[in-house]
């Protein structure tokens, strides 16, 4: 059960746009479940993107928000994109550009495809 500032951060962020600048451990993550809910309950079709800076981090909220988002009925799929895992998976080059960005989101497709929620490090999403 969110805490009543995270309720107050969550109904600011559904009012306007915002920046959520708590400390570790504050309960970010569980702000962040509530937009992804709210968002996807107003749209179901919507992706939601969440930019991690490290591979923990993704791995970490991968976890949580599939944990975390959706309602007791219907279970969401979040998906992990960083740039060891898709490297290795489409291409052997060893530097990102534009042609590797278009074979990452042409080789993962389906993936995406069923995803509500795609978690990734900031490289991955430009």
């Amino acid at each position: 059960k969110p805490r009543l500032y995270q309720t107050e951060c969550f109904n600011k962020y559904k009012d306007d746009d915002v920046i959520i600048n708590l400390p570790t451990g504050s309960g970010k993550t569980l702000i962040a479940c509530l937009a992804i809910n709210h968002e996807l309950e107003v749209q179901k079709t919507k992706k939601v993107i969440v930019i991690c800076p490290t591979v923990m981090v993704v791995l970490q909220q991968k976890k949580v928000f599939q944990k975390e988002c959706g309602d007791n009925k219907v279970s969401i799929k979040v998906m992990e994109l960083y740039g060891d895992k898709v490297q290795t998976e489409t291409s052997q080059k060893k530097k990102y550009d534009n042609d590797l960005n278009d074979t990452i989101w042409e080789t993962h497709k389906p993936e995406f495809d069923q995803s509500s929620v795609i978690v990734s490090t900031p490289e991955l999403i430009r």
